[in-house]
């Protein structure tokens, strides 16, 4: 029989060719999209800066006065260490203040013992020699300064570097190699582009809270600080100022910047002998329950020791510099630093004319004792009374120490 042949397989079908999806032109180009984007942040900025420079919260501008809206600037001492370089550039003094928050509330720049005016406190919370060595050199390098007080203190605090921000006081004017270094880029950013600068200026729009008051010479305003003190009374029944006196207060430990602040004060004979400007050294009338917390943290003779080694410092620099000796008083031995709290408290209740204590509490003093100071250092510098402050020389230092060494060995712990 024949054989049949098989059939031929069916050729396999070819996949139906999908058709290629539409390719559409994008709605909005590359190019437009940048452009959009530039063109936003370029008016959020704007607006950021408008809104700012309206605002003025660190009182940098001179904008219309709108009431309710930025006629007050009440966040000012949140801010004072940029406020105050931005001050002291529009106010031009010829004589400044400088030192920690003791010379912020203590030392008016209205005393009638000023020769050069304007005067101008430029004293900042929380501020070493470091930080008052930058703020004096900022301050040669801006305005025609003339004559400087610097208040220095055993207790004030230096930051360790590890510690310290790297970019804190950034705006402040200073000197390379002579030329001076303008830093009005870095002021302008924080006052209009910085989110400081926005939440500050938010807060004054939609809050009624307020820091410190400040007035317009940079000196706190003592009876708004007195009055929060006296309002924890109110807050807290249990809380009294005179055992509150010298509690919560932190003995800053010298080491911690024994070893490194000198060098900052050469930084200011330096600066002083080159711009011309007479100096005059005042270490702060801290209370004596703040000498004796000092003196618990390390010893009596470690804390005796900084003053003979603030006047060395001082000679070795009139030395090098072939300058007069810089002028160094000493308030530790002021009447009011000895006097207990009840004692403090009953003066001020005698004095029919005030409504402040001499002392906000055992590390701050407040413009009644701080206008004794300058009577003494403006007014009278030849009077012989050692508790009226007296001026620091080599020949007289070791009687000065002796009669410290006694002073605060009778205080009571």
């Amino acid at each position: 029989m024949q054989q049949l042949k098989p059939l031929p397989k069916p050729a396999p079908e070819m996949p139906k060719r999908q058709p290629l999806p539409l390719v559409r032109e994008p709605a909005v180009s590359t190019r437009k999209y940048l452009l959009c984007l530039v063109a936003t942040t370029v008016a959020v900025l704007a607006v950021t800066a408008g809104f700012n420079w309206v605002m003025n919260p660190y009182n940098v501008f001179d904008p219309p006065v709108l009431k309710g809206i930025n006629d007050r600037q009440p966040f000012l001492h949140s801010q004072e260490r940029l406020y105050k370089a931005c001050a002291v550039i529009q106010q031009q003094p010829q004589t400044v203040i400088l030192g920690s928050s003791r010379a912020d509330i203590g030392l008016s720049p209205q005393h009638p013992g000023w020769t050069q005016q304007p005067v101008y406190n430029l004293g900042v919370a929380g501020a070493p020699l470091e930080v008052m060595a930058k703020y004096f050199e900022h301050a040669v390098a801006v305005a025609p300064v003339k004559k400087a007080l610097i208040m220095l203190d055993y207790a004030s605090q230096e930051l360790p570097p590890e510690v310290r921000p790297a970019v804190r006081d950034r705006w402040l004017d200073h000197f390379q190699n002579g030329t001076r270094e303008s830093e009005t880029a870095a002021r302008l950013h924080l006052a209009l582009l910085s989110w400081g600068a926005t939440s500050t200026g938010t807060r004054t729009l939609f809050t009624k809270e307020s820091d410190i008051t400040h007035y317009p010479d940079g000196q706190l305003d003592n009876h708004d600080c007195w009055q929060r003190l006296q309002e924890k009374q109110h807050t807290n029944p249990h809380w009294n100022w005179e055992k509150s006196f010298s509690l919560g207060l932190i003995p800053f430990s010298g080491r911690l910047s024994f070893g490194r602040q000198w060098e900052h004060l050469q930084r200011i004979f330096d600066l002083a002998a080159r711009h011309d400007v007479e100096v005059t050294y005042v270490i702060s009338p801290t209370h004596d329950l703040l000498w004796q917390r000092c003196i618990e943290e390390e010893n009596l003779e470690t804390v005796l020791a900084w003053r003979s080694e603030l006047l060395q410092q001082a000679h070795e620099g009139s030395r090098r510099l072939g300058r007069p000796m810089p002028v160094i008083w000493d308030f530790a031995l002021a009447e009011a630093a000895g006097m207990s709290p009840a004692a403090l408290m009953k003066e001020m209740k005698s004095q029919p004319d005030t409504s402040l204590p001499l002392y906000l509490e055992s590390s701050h003093f407040t413009q009644r004792l701080g206008d004794r100071l300058l009577d003494r250092v403006l007014l009278d510098p030849a009077g012989p009374d050692p508790s009226c402050g007296v001026r620091l020389e080599v020949a007289m230092l070791p009687t000065h120490l002796a009669r410290l060494r006694q002073r605060w060995s009778e205080v009571p712990r």
